[in-house]
């Protein structure tokens, strides 16, 4: 499944790439969706194996990835928008934690 983001005819700028890649790192920022750039546009993508999946099940993983689209969108017109001001802050990474386990 595929989404492209309606930036609102904004083009790609360095600040909201910089936001871009904040949001692909390990997934977290788009609810574990895959995030690219192709021919200046961003897509946000997802996996999913059709075997096995029932149609409530499809319906709410659409619904999610149409929801994670919308939240990304926003984020990075919003970056654009504010020219490369830094994010706003976000909860401290819990320190006694290797971010290498697994």
């Amino acid at each position: 499944m595929i989404f492209s983001l309606p930036l609102e005819d904004a083009q790609p700028d360095g600040p909201m790439l910089r936001r871009a890649l904040e949001l692909a790192a390990n997934g977290d920022g788009t609810d574990g969706h895959f995030l690219g750039l192709q021919e200046g546009m961003f897509l946000l993508s997802a996996v999913l194996p059709l075997a096995g999946l029932s149609a409530e099940e499809f319906g709410r993983r659409l619904l999610a990835l149409a929801a994670a689209t919308k939240r990304v969108s926003d984020a990075l017109s919003r970056a654009s928008a504010e020219g490369g001001a830094a994010p706003a802050a976000e909860p401290p990474p819990d320190s006694g934690d290797d971010f290498m386990r697994v």
